[in-house]
């Protein structure tokens, strides 16, 4: 009988742990399904007067904001959802991918055969995509150096490359095109800094590296600079001057005469008014008009209009110089339960409307 007892002992206990494990694995499926971000139902939209439904995909992930060429849309993110965001180029006429970039593909050695497969074996991190004439920008991150690249949108080849620093790894936040050459900040850790290079070949024009977290702008001659706050937007230098909006967050784009400003919902606690959208004087400040919606995606400049994502699920394109609302185009109504993000591109009216919550980039034309 003690012969059996201890033969059974061991056995008893692999059971045992083999239990628990199975209850251990359970429990971890069971967490993944019901906190990983659900997807909404497709979103259904409405016809609209000088509005033309082009072409939806599904199973899209971006990670920023898109940008738009000729037939081409560009993105970081991913075409199939769990994989890592590479820089895509879709061509609009076929939907299929034209050409994509990832992070391996940046620090490839020469030497290595182009048959064989190649992955680096540490992080890479995207930043933000814009799209200059002819050329896509787009900035990374790998390891501690901070870069903003080029590459020929038809392409895909690689252009000039503009080394920021060493920065902790940081990626670029804020890139933005205006007067012909491209902004880029950097806000995180204690430590900010602001750029401005040529859009041609990334020369850079303008730096500085102390107080720069609310930079969006540097006229250089005479020197204006150009801050936006929570609340507010401020120039100092040559004809300064401050002006406060209702809301939070302030995000601005800048036109040749006007500053376009979009603000988010204030948190908790604060109390700066409703969000909306206003039309700023670039030189005296002077408010120009405003509208009083909430918008949930970016602000996007197509030539005298901005587009942008309304939180009640409107797309919507504004006279830039008057405020009047030129079309609007209704999807069902937005879901904000996994906190999802929301971007807009437009060109020579063309729009893409990314919706987070359900996945699908959307395209549509406008008159």
């Amino acid at each position: 009988m003690k012969s059996n007892l201890t033969e059974s002992s061991p056995r008893s206990q692999r059971q045992g742990w083999l239990l628990v494990g199975a209850l251990v694995l359970l429990s971890a499926i069971l967490f993944l399904v019901d906190f990983a971000p659900a997807r909404t139902a497709a979103h259904e939209v409405e016809a609209a007067a000088g509005f033309q439904r082009l072409a939806v995909l599904s199973d899209v992930v971006l990670d920023f904001a898109p940008g738009l060429g000729e037939n081409t849309a560009v993105f970081i993110g991913t075409l199939t959802p769990g994989s890592n965001s590479q820089l895509i180029a879709l061509d609009l006429t076929t939907g299929e991918a034209r050409w994509q970039v990832t992070g391996s593909d940046q620090l490839r050695p020469y030497f290595w055969p182009q048959e064989w497969t190649w992955q680096w074996p540490f992080a890479w991190q995207w930043g933000p995509v814009i799209v200059v004439g002819d050329q896509v920008v787009a900035a990374d991150a790998f390891m501690l150096t901070t870069s903003v690249n080029s590459f020929d949108i038809m392409t895909g080849e690689p252009g000039w490359q503009r080394p920021i620093g060493n920065i902790n790894g940081s990626d670029i936040g804020y890139l933005a095109v205006a007067d012909d050459a491209i902004a880029i900040g950097i806000d995180v850790d204690g430590y900010t800094e602001f750029q401005i290079l040529d859009s041609g070949v990334g020369f850079r024009q303008a730096r500085r590296q102390k107080d720069a977290g609310n930079i969006f702008w540097v006229e250089p001659e005479p020197l204006r600079v150009f801050e936006a706050f929570a609340n507010q937007i401020r120039v100092t230098g040559e004809n300064a001057w401050q002006q406060s909006v209702s809301g939070c967050e302030a995000q601005p784009v800048l036109l040749p005469a006007q500053i376009i400003v979009k603000t988010n919902p204030c948190g908790e606690g604060e109390n700066r008014g409703q969000p909306g959208i206003f039309a700023l004087s670039r030189e005296t400040g002077q408010l120009l008009w405003q509208l009083n919606q909430g918008v949930v995606s970016n602000l996007v400049v197509d030539g005298e209009r901005i587009v942008g994502l309304m939180s009640d699920a409107n797309l919507v394109v504004i006279d830039a110089v008057s405020g009047v609302v030129l079309g609007m185009m209704p999807f069902s109504p937005l879901e904000f339960d996994a906190d999802p993000d929301f971007f807009v591109a437009a060109r020579d009216g063309l729009v893409a409307v990314y919706f987070g919550d359900s996945r699908e980039l959307a395209f549509v034309r406008y008159r």
